[in-house]
């Protein structure tokens, strides 16, 4: 129910953000605000579709995995050697699913930006590297965030551990944002 809910309406919150980053690139006026609901209204079409296939490319390997994960399950003579496994199988998958959503989000942008998809995508495997470098650096910033808010919640129980934890997902959301906007900044380039 909620992931579904979630699935709908993430392309559409995409749509209008990438959308601002374009308009505020092209404007570069501090007044104007953002464009957000102008962006979903205007450019919902071909990010929603970008992100189902972005999705349903993603999921693919699961045709394949699952049924031999089920079969090496029942060869295997534990669970912690059928775990070490598929090990270097899930590890290829996660990076799979980085790199496409990567590819993807640069074409998101180019279709909020009304671009060519295809030019979206050009552009970001001529920028590979620093949006590689930019992405990893993030979520590094992300983890340690989230390791510190952990120690802190352990140290000090209590009403404070609560409300750090509870205001952690706003430090999320805003580090998910920054990390869009950081690989705009490096695709845009």
């Amino acid at each position: 129910g909620m992931l579904a809910i979630r699935m709908m309406i993430t392309p559409l919150i995409n749509a209008g953000l990438y959308y601002s980053f374009h308009q505020a690139n092209m404007t570069r006026d501090d007044k104007s605000g953002t464009r957000m609901l102008a962006g979903i209204r205007q450019r919902w079409k071909p990010i929603v579709l970008l992100y189902g296939i972005e999705n349903a490319l993603i999921l693919l390997p699961a045709v394949w995995l699952l049924p031999e994960a089920k079969t090496r399950f029942f060869a295997s003579a534990s669970p912690s050697g059928w775990l070490l496994e598929l090990l270097p199988y899930a590890v290829a998958w996660l990076a799979w699913g980085f790199v496409l959503h990567l590819l993807f989000q640069c074409m998101q942008f180019a279709a909020a930006g009304r671009e060519s998809i295809a030019k979206g995508a050009a552009r970001a495997l001529a920028r590979a590297w620093p949006l590689l470098a930019v992405s990893l650096l993030l979520a590094g910033a992300g983890l340690a965030a989230s390791a510190m808010l952990s120690v802190v919640t352990v140290v000090w129980s209590g009403l404070l551990a609560v409300v750090l934890h509870q205001s952690f997902h706003l430090i999320r959301a805003w580090l998910a944002i920054w990390n869009a906007a950081s690989r705009y900044a490096a695709w845009r380039e």
